[in-house]
């Protein structure tokens, strides 16, 4: 029928579903009883998309954003001292649970010393963050910045 797999594999005992071994008889690519997939080659997902590793068993995504201060067409803007601004950013997908936003670094072409603000990532949802820029120079900057970052969570 249609709706029959076109590969069943059934185990009554508690060997792995699938062993491919290399010529040496070691163990390269298996797939265990309960359905783990283990291998010591490349594994791509979703599209040819890679994986990221980590020391955890849960899935994890890795997301880039950047954050724009500028007056909204690319030009300088004015910040007084003891002043803030803030942008919130949206991820292109939701996260299982609250991610981990890293602040990098400044992209080519920022205009004055913008990386002398203080940099802070606040309100940090499964859905996008809040990034506020400080400004404790000393006195009021015109400038222009984007600053780059890391996102890195869940994704069950």
């Amino acid at each position: 029928a249609s709706n029959s797999p076109v590969v069943e594999v059934k185990n009554a005992g508690t060997g792995h579903f699938i062993l491919l071994e290399d010529g040496n008889s070691a163990a390269v690519t298996s797939v265990t009883k309960a359905g783990n997939i283990y291998t010591n080659g490349t594994v791509s997902v979703k599209g040819n998309k890679g994986t990221l590793r980590n020391s955890f068993a849960n899935h994890l995504r890795y997301e880039a954003a950047q954050a724009v201060f500028d007056d909204g067409s690319g030009g300088t803007v004015t910040l007084c001292n003891e002043c803030s601004m803030t942008r919130t950013i949206n991820f292109a997908e939701t996260f299982d649970t609250a991610p981990t936003v890293t602040v990098g670094n400044l992209a080519p072409g920022f205009v004055d010393i913008p990386y002398r603000f203080q940099v802070t990532v606040n309100q940090v949802t499964t859905s996008g963050f809040t990034i506020m820029i400080y400004n404790n120079t000393g006195s009021s900057r015109t400038f222009k910045a984007t600053w780059k970052l890391a996102v890195i969570g869940n994704d069950d």
